[in-house]
């Protein structure tokens, strides 16, 4: 699947704001830390391989608060990495087609998880002209996920699809395991994320091998840092990323502070 040509279909009116909903309770209820900008907000990790070159794997959560969405140590990993592969790659801008810009539009701002990270991410490697791979083409379910993103994108336009996703994931928010999965991700709380990616998902396997057939092969044989982000109980389930890279010999370090980057 190719990446389709952007539809000029002016976008109809959206009729009606984004109610505030519980993501906005979530801003004072949950027990969130905060993190000292040295400190990566999050979940991710170095991967070392025979070379000794280090790659990045990053456990994103799709939704963030600013403090997440701004911490500079994601583009100091960035910077470092020669490519980058993320679940949906530049299909992410069928979603969000209009990059990250619309965070601060008045009509998200009841949302303190209104900033999509996974689009932060890929707009930085972009910026920085690193090629950005979709891990996700080829499983026949999110192929067809990605193709419908874009067809909602061209029936809908583009203003409106962004918003129908962006209530959709609000909804998402008010579910005790999605409330679980941020506060986990959050505050680092390693342990948490395999009992709530059960939860999250029962296809992550299939999605996973997948994905290691395509990165192993790139970590082997690479003399320059590669990035991965995907979604952090990817990195922490059972049959993970990393576990699949630790059976292969390679070196798997969590990422605390600055200073291992």
């Amino acid at each position: 699947m190719t990446l389709a040509t952007v539809s000029t279909k002016r976008s109809r009116p959206v009729e009606s704001m984004i109610e505030p909903g519980p993501a906005k309770q979530l801003c004072t209820t949950l027990n969130v830390n905060k993190a000292p900008q040295s400190r990566l907000t999050g979940i991710s990790y170095t991967v070392t391989n025979k070379f000794g070159v280090k790659s990045y794997f990053i456990g994103t959560c799709h939704f963030v608060d600013k403090e997440a969405f701004e911490n500079p140590l994601l583009q100091e990993m960035i910077n470092k990495s020669s490519i980058l592969y993320t679940e949906a790659g530049p299909y992410v801008f069928n979603l969000f087609p209009f990059g990250t810009q619309k965070n601060e539009n008045p009509k998200y701002q009841h949302n303190p998880f209104r900033y999509p990270l996974d689009v932060r991410i890929t707009e930085m490697a972009a910026k920085r002209k690193i090629l950005t791979i979709a891990l996700d083409e080829g499983v026949p379910e999110q192929d067809r996920w990605l193709r419908s993103s874009y067809e909602l994108r061209v029936e809908e336009g583009a203003e409106a699809a962004e918003d129908k996703f962006r209530r959709g994931w609000e909804k998402d928010m008010g579910t005790k395991v999605n409330q679980e999965a941020f506060v986990a991700w959050k505050n680092g709380d390693i342990p948490s994320l395999p009992k709530i990616g059960k939860k999250l998902s029962e296809e992550s396997l299939e999605r996973e091998a997948h994905w290691a057939k395509q990165l192993i092969p790139k970590l082997d044989r690479t003399r320059y840092p590669i990035c991965v982000a995907v979604g952090a109980t990817h990195l922490t389930t059972a049959g993970s990323l990393l576990e699949r890279c630790k059976r292969v010999g390679y070196k798997v370090q969590l990422i605390t502070t600055a200073a291992d980057i």
